[in-house]
């Protein structure tokens, strides 16, 4: 613990101002008294905030040196299994390019086997008055449609206007 350090004025003068201090006003003394208490109070209460940081910094540092530590265990582990793991690569990658070979050459041992291109439209967009492909490499015309100019008039059918009786009731 800190020792309080004494003030200037709480000491007792050893010459010939005991006099002078002896005849201060006893109220200035008790407050003199007082902060002198309170400047010990302040300090225990500093020192205590101390303390507690202190500790706070202890703890905050082990945490970090532990963390630290799992981390490097961490990073040997891998290196530990690095060399086993690129093993385990290059093997799959071995086995994927025979798979890649055996396929091309049953694709090129096949009697009936021709290029990919596939024989279509000439175009992806037709002109006017022709239909394209579909995307599966029929053809379809549509014939639903007339190929007329103008408009299309469509009658009324009776009974169903707003004009009809049964419906304003």
């Amino acid at each position: 613990m800190m020792e309080p350090y004494p003030l200037h004025y709480s000491r007792r003068p050893k010459n010939d101002d005991d006099a002078a201090f002896a005849s201060i006003d006893p109220n200035i003394k008790f407050m003199l008294e007082e902060l002198q208490k309170m400047e010990i109070r302040l300090g225990y209460r500093i020192e205590g905030r101390c303390v507690g940081i202190e500790h706070h910094l202890e703890d905050a540092e082990q945490k970090a040196e532990a963390r630290f530590i799992s981390l490097e265990m961490g990073q040997a582990e891998l290196e530990h299994w690095r060399p086993e793991i690129e093993k385990k690569v290059d093997s799959v990658k071995l086995e994927v390019n025979h798979l890649n070979n055996f396929l091309e050459r049953e694709s090129l041992e096949r009697p009936g086997s021709k290029s990919s291109i596939l024989s279509g439209s000439a175009s992806a967009r037709p002109s006017a008055w022709f239909t394209a492909d579909g995307p599966n490499g029929h053809h379809f015309d549509n014939h639903h449609r007339d190929y007329e100019f103008g408009s299309s008039i469509h009658t009324r059918i009776l009974g169903t206007g707003m004009n009809n009786e049964s419906h304003h009731q």
